[in-house]
């Protein structure tokens, strides 16, 4: 008669057991997490910034990249653990002859641009171009670009680049220096 009345509370005991590993398992931590690789961190680079990857440094915490595109050769540098872009400075500037125009000339042509000054000045603190901008957006969510504009406030300067693809609409920034994804707005 003793051996039936063990029979439930081992039952039980074996039952905890179970839903301990079970819970286990679905709290335990993702193994996602791991830092970012040398290569995950040289295709990031290509996929924001497009270009030539010319060198990669390894640091104890970060990647810094030399990137080489059309305007110049930038240095990135992209956070090993999280996986984003920390800093982007422009290391050495493309030289093109051009033709530089007096004001005057610039007048004569675009008498509308006469008073630009505030704008050119905001656009020389451009780290990434309107394009470099939408493919970050787009890799966020891929869709049709209706619209991008350049915005800036007391917190700096970024990009507004409004996405439609049939399901979601959403506004996102798209910080100018940086390349971060700022916010998403998304309309319902």
């Amino acid at each position: 008669m003793k051996k039936w009345k063990s029979i439930p509370l081992l039952g039980s005991v074996v039952l905890f057991i179970i839903c301990m590993i079970g819970i286990f398992y679905i709290l335990k931590p993702d193994s996602t997490d791991d830092p970012l690789t040398e290569d995950d961190a040289v295709q990031l680079v290509k996929q924001l910034y497009g270009g030539k990857v010319l060198a990669v440094k390894a640091a104890d915490d970060a990647f810094i990249i030399q990137n080489e595109r059309k305007e110049g050769v930038y240095g990135i540098t992209i956070d090993r653990e999280t996986g984003s872009v920390r800093e982007v400075e422009k290391l050495k500037e493309k030289k093109e002859k051009v033709h530089h125009k007096t004001k005057t000339e610039e007048n004569k042509e675009n008498p509308e641009k006469q008073d630009a000054g505030s704008e050119a000045e905001e656009k020389k603190s451009v780290r990434i171009t309107q394009d470099d901008a939408v493919k970050i957006a787009q890799n966020y969510l891929p869709g049709t670009v209706d619209d991008v504009e350049l915005e800036e406030n007391e917190h700096g300067i970024y990009y507004i680049v409004e996405i439609e693809n049939g399901e979601d609409e959403a506004e996102i920034q798209v910080h100018a220096i940086t390349g971060e994804i700022i916010s998403v707005t998304r309309d319902d």
